[in-house]
């Protein structure tokens, strides 16, 4: 109790963990009835599921590489992660008027749509947010699992809501995610400790240390200059 009191007291805990929460939360409204909505509301066969997934799995691969070399050149930064929380925001409004009339005019264009944009929102998009969290777990100094497990949490959480809102109106496992995404899309612009990050405990003694070498003369220099006044 007294670790998790500690982690909380940094705020690049607190704002990483809310962040990844946020996302599984988003994520799971709806991706844990997915499947379930696709055999029976939807009516499309085990082979067609498959299918869907089996599209969606490719895009994912491939675009993973491509999120991969953007973010190792951005670092720490969140424009990706913002980029794709916006992209999330649009889960609602795409399925209810894109993709499932596409999937019903042509199935496998539309399975290749589908495929695509929810590997850019979702599917693609975890392994930035744990490796964005993971970084700043090393500069900021707090426990990456311990962030890592609030995702976890959020997840089962959001599947569990996802159930009573399936069984009131499907689409509203949609529509949660989008408003999840909006608030997440909030998060990330407005808590930016990093932009104001005061000194850890490391970076301050690090930093004391390199002002005191500046101060001190080095031992090479005090042996030469003795030993030119001992020549005069």
């Amino acid at each position: 109790m007294g670790n998790l009191l500690k982690a909380f007291s940094n705020p690049f805990y607190r704002t990483s963990s809310l962040e990844i929460l946020l996302f599984f939360v988003g994520w799971g409204i709806w991706w844990s009835f997915f499947q379930i909505w696709l055999t029976t509301k939807q009516g499309f066969t085990g082979a067609q599921v498959g299918t869907i997934y089996s599209f969606g799995s490719a895009v994912t691969l491939v675009l993973m590489f491509v999120y991969g070399s953007l973010q190792d050149k951005l670092g720490m930064k969140k424009t990706l992660l913002k980029f794709i929380v916006v992209c999330q925001i649009f889960v609602g409004p795409f399925f209810t008027w894109v993709y499932v009339p596409m999937l019903a005019a042509n199935f496998y264009v539309g399975a290749v749509i589908g495929a695509i944009y929810l590997s850019i929102a979702f599917l693609a998009a975890c392994p930035v947010f744990e490796a964005v969290t993971e970084r700043l777990s090393r500069r900021y100094s707090f426990e990456y699992g311990q962030a890592r497990a609030w995702g976890s949490f959020g997840y089962a959480v959001a599947a569990l809501c996802a159930g009573f809102l399936f069984t009131m109106n499907p689409y509203l496992i949609f529509w949660t995610g989008s408003v999840v995404a909006a608030v997440q899309l909030v998060v990330l612009a407005a808590l930016s400790p990093e932009k104001n990050a005061a000194l850890t405990p490391s970076m301050k003694s690090s930093r004391k240390l390199s002002r005191r070498a500046r101060r001190r003369p080095s031992a090479r220099s005090s042996v030469c200059s003795s030993s030119s006044m001992s020549g005069r």
